[in-house]
C-alpha cells in the first residue's frame, strides 16, 4: 500500500504533507472497508459452497441408499425356483436354509429325479450344463452350487441379528472356510464311495473309508475350536456339513468314543427344528443304499 500511495504522489497533483496524510487515512479506511467486504464475501461464498457440497453429499448418500433398497426390493420380490431331489445332501442343506429363513412360501420346487437320470435330460441341461442339483433361479440369476446358494440366501434374506446373517468379513471368512471344507473334502470323499455303491461297482464299502475318516478327524478338531462348525452359533456351514455327515453315517457310525465333539454336535443338530428338511431325503436315500449293499 505504501508503494501504491507513493506512486500516486509522484503523478499529476501536488499535495502538502498534511493533505497527503489525510488522504492516506481516507484511502486506508476505504481499503480496510474493501478488505472487510472482500473477506465477508469470501467467507459467505465458502459457507455457501460448503453447504452446497454437504447437500450434494447427502443427496448422493440418499441416492445410494435408495439404489440399495430398490435392489433389495427387487431381489426379495421375485419368485425363486429350486431344482431339487431331496436325496442329494447339497439339496438338503439348501432346504434347511430355506426353512430356517422362512422362505418356503417364496420358493417354487421343481423336482429332478436323480435316480431316474432326469438331470441328464435336454431341458435340464439348458438350466445347468453341468447336470447337477441343486440349482436356484432368482430373476436373472442362476446359481448351480449349493454353497453359493447358501451364501446368497443369507446375504439376501437373513435379517440383522438372525443366526444365519453374515454381518462382517470375519464371520463371512469363517463360514466360507467351512463351506469350502465340506465342498472340497468331506462331501467329495463321501460322494466318491457312495457313487460306486449306487453304480453297483461295490457292495461292501468298508475298505474305502479311510479318506472319509480322515476328514471326520479334521472336523473333530474344528469342533473343539467352536461350539458349531464355523462359529459359536448356528450357521449355514452347519446345514451343509450335517447334510453330508448324516449321509456318511450310512458308511461310518459317528461314535462318541472316537469323535466325541462330532458326535455331540451331530446329536444337537438333529434337535434343530429345520433338521426335518434333512430327514425326509436322508431316509429315502438310506433305503436305496441298504438295498444295494445287501444285494
Amino acid at each position: 500500500m505504501i508503494m501504491f500511495m507513493s506512486e500516486g504522489c509522484c503523478g499529476r497533483h501536488k499535495h502538502t504533507h498534511a493533505q497527503a496524510g489525510t488522504e492516506e487515512k481516507h484511502m486506508m479506511g476505504r481499503v480496510s472497508r474493501t478488505g472487510q467486504q472482500f473477506s465477508g464475501r469470501f467467507l459467505r461464498e465458502r459457507i455457501t459452497s460448503s453447504r452446497t457440497n454437504k447437500t450434494a453429499q447427502q443427496s448422493e448418500s440418499s441416492r445410494l441408499v435408495c439404489v440399495r433398497n430398490c435392489t433389495a426390493n427387487m431381489a426379495t420380490s421375485e419368485e425363486m425356483v429350486l431344482y431339487y431331489d431331496e436325496v442329494s445332501p447339497p439339496v438338503r442343506s439348501v432346504l434347511m436354509t430355506i426353512a430356517a429363513l422362512g422362505l418356503k412360501d417364496r420358493v417354487k420346487l421343481e423336482y429332478i429325479d436323480l435316480f431316474g437320470v432326469e438331470h441328464l435330460k435336454e431341458y435340464f441341461l439348458k438350466v445347468n450344463p453341468l447336470h447337477t442339483i441343486p440349482v436356484l433361479r432368482h430373476g436373472d440369476l442362476t446359481l448351480t452350487d449349493s454353497h453359493a446358494i447358501l451364501m446368497y440366501l443369507c446375504d439376501t434374506f437373513a435379517p440383522a441379528g438372525h443366526d444365519l446373517a453374515i454381518p462382517d468379513t470375519l464371520t463371512r471368512a469363517k463360514v466360507f472356510n467351512r463351506l469350502c471344507f465340506n465342498n472340497g473334502f468331506l462331501f467329495q470323499r463321501e460322494a466318491a464311495v457312495l457313487t460306486k455303491v449306487f453304480r453297483r461297482e461295490i457292495t461292501d464299502p468298508s475298505t474305502h473309508l479311510k479318506p472319509i475318516e480322515e476328514t471326520i478327524d479334521a472336523l473333530e478338531i474344528y469342533l473343539k475350536e467352536s461350539r458349531y462348525t464355523a462359529l459359536d452359533h448356528l450357521s449355514v456351514a452347519d446345514f451343509s456339513i450335517v447334510a453330508t455327515v448324516s449321509t456318511l453315517s450310512f458308511l461310518i457310525p459317528i461314535t462318541a468314543d472316537r469323535w466325541p465333539r462330532v458326535h455331540e454336535w451331530f446329536e444337537e443338530m438333529q434337535t434343530v427344528p429345520w433338521y426335518a428338511e434333512n430327514r425326509v431325503g436322508l431316509e429315502k436315500l438310506r433305503g436305496i443304499f441298504n438295498k444295494l449293499t445287501k444285494a
